[in-house]
Parts: structure tokens; C-alpha cells; sequence
């Protein structure tokens, strides 16, 4: 029902899901024949990234039993965990943990590298100190 929707947080986390996807285009000036690759290259992300996410929750939704389910209303962080291992055991549960534990990682890094470059181009134009861009 939508009343029992939480609003604030369901908004959250699409703004957080949707993070990163502008740092790409602070690279964008480094890829060859950019206007074709970088749609082509962003729709075969967006279908992965979205796959991601849509499998995994429609085998967690779909657990079923008395115990088996880990009922999706009461989902919290870390989870998704629980839905691997219900059903894949220890190894799937582990695998989801370092999945996310190098996902964010990654995020961390791309984000480092965009900022980074960022500033060496606004020092570079003269609005930063000639210093950041060595």
C-alpha cells in the first residue's frame, strides 16, 4: 500500500543509487569518438546496474516458508545478506559481503579520480592555485 511507504527514505535511496553517474562525463573528454561511445556505453551500464539490483531482489522476495522468507517489509541493512545465504549458503552470503565491500570501494575511487581531475582543470583555467595541477 502506499500509505505505508516511507517517502524521505525511498527518495534517499534513489539519490544515493543515482550517484556517480556524473562523474563520467568529467572523463568524458579523454574517449575517442566520445558521442557514439558514451550513450552506448551508459544504456549497457544502466541495464547491468539494473540487473543487479532486480535479480537479487526478486530472489529475495520470492524466498518462501514459514522460516524462509526474511519477510521484505522487514528488511533493514544487510539483508540482502540473509537472502544469500537462504540461498546459496556461506559462500553466497560472503560473496554479496565482499561484492558490496568492493562496490564501494570502486565508488570510492571514482570519485577520488573526478574530483581530482576536476581540480586539476579548474587550476589549470586559473581559478584554483597553479599547484593541484601537477
Amino acid at each position: 500500500k502506499l500509505e505505508e511507504i516511507q517517502w524521505q527514505k525511498y527518495m534517499n535511496v534513489l539519490f544515493w543509487n543515482l550517484n556517480y553517474w556524473d562523474s563520467a562525463a568529467t572523463l568524458a573528454g579523454e574517449v575517442h569518438n566520445a558521442r557514439k561511445v558514451f550513450p552506448q556505453a551508459l544504456m549497457l551500464t544502466a541495464v547491468l546496474v539494473m540487473a543487479s539490483y532486480i535479480l537479487p531482489l526478486f530472489v529475495g522476495v520470492g524466498i518462501g516458508g514459514r522460516d524462509g522468507g526474511t519477510g521484505w517489509r522487514n528488511w533493514h541493512s544487510g539483508s540482502l545478506t540473509l537472502v544469500g545465504e537462504k540461498t546459496g549458503g556461506f559462500i553466497v552470503k560472503t560473496w554479496v559481503v565482499w561484492a558490496s565491500a568492493i562496490s564501494n570501494i570502486g565508488q570510492f575511487a571514482c570519485e577520488q579520480a573526478s574530483t581530482a581531475y576536476q581540480l586539476q582543470g579548474m587550476s589549470e583555467w586559473g581559478w584554483l592555485p597553479k599547484g593541484l595541477n601537477k
